[in-house]
């Protein structure tokens, strides 16, 4: 069973299928309204969150690495510099 189904079946299918499996419609556009909210606002929280270092398309890992620069560099002050110096090096080139 390829993955989309089995995720479907075990997460999806319980919220928005009846007993019978049949798809009501109106809870089916619940989820995904709901889903498309959280998309969009985590897509305008990346920026913020990473001082404008990352986008909604950046890979997780670098969204951490800048997240975790960023407060560094806000909060520590000159505590954060060895912290942000392992940070940096360990960059990759292209976001």
């Amino acid at each position: 069973m390829p993955d989309f189904m089995k995720l479907y079946l075990e997460f999806w299918a319980p919220l928005v299928e009846d007993e019978a499996g049949i798809i009501d419609k109106i809870q089916l556009a619940k989820e995904l309204y709901d889903y498309y909210y959280l998309i969009a606002k985590s897509q305008s929280i990346i920026p913020y969150v990473t001082g404008g270092a990352c986008s909604a398309w950046s890979d997780i890992d670098t969204i951490k690495m800048e997240t975790d620069i960023f407060y560094a560099k806000l909060y520590l002050g000159e505590e954060a510099q060895e912290i942000v110096a392992k940070y940096e090096a360990l960059k990759p080139t292209i976001h």
